[in-house]
């Protein structure tokens, strides 16, 4: 029976920033006693990757946006900045593309080898019982909703729209940003 790959950091994630400095080593290699970055991934001018990660099974569909390195460890974002060009707004949507693409077609890979996987075991069954009873196909032949359903960020964002522009109808009513504090 197919399995269904773990996501790569190509398929959830899109290079549009770098880093602005060398980042900070991680614990387990200060414990050995390294004091500087070595990582050529992880030192100042390198790709910066915007991450999405989705929980279809969250209240609300929830999506966050991260950033990682080429390794697919995650950075602050005080340590990146987006490429020339390149607008937050367009990050996250070639991120959001991104990932709804990849996530399609593994879904698709994963339910067409399943199909085919089941389709085979009854032909072999089929084969080897021969056509002397009427054929049959027994429960754990059936696809039996073993599939597995396409949940994608775009398919759910507008309620993400919705919930941000609800949550600024709440700030700006409430008078408490730039225009109303004052600066001693």
């Amino acid at each position: 029976m197919p399995t269904l790959h773990e996501k790569k950091i190509q398929e959830t994630s899109v290079p549009v920033g770098y880093f602005v400095e060398n980042l900070p080593i991680t614990p387990s290699k200060r414990k050995r006693g390294q004091t500087f970055q070595t990582n050529p991934h992880r030192m100042a001018q390198a790709t910066a990757y915007m991450s999405a990660k989705f929980e279809s099974n969250s209240e609300g569909k929830d999506f966050k946006l991260c950033w990682k390195d080429k390794g697919g460890l995650t950075v602050g974002a005080e340590f990146v900045r987006f490429k020339e060009g390149v607008t937050k707004a367009q990050a996250i949507e070639s991120t959001i593309v991104n990932w709804d693409k990849c996530e399609r077609a593994r879904v698709e890979k994963y339910n067409t080898e399943l199909i085919i996987a089941l389709a085979r075991m009854r032909i072999v069954r089929f084969a080897r019982e021969g056509t002397a009873l009427p054929p049959y196909i027994p429960q754990e032949l059936r696809v039996n909703n073993r599939t597995i359903k396409c949940n994608l960020i775009s398919d759910e964002f507008e309620e993400h729209y919705n919930i941000i522009k609800a949550v600024h109808g709440g700030l700006k009513g409430r008078k408490i940003g730039r225009p109303n504090h004052m600066i001693i």
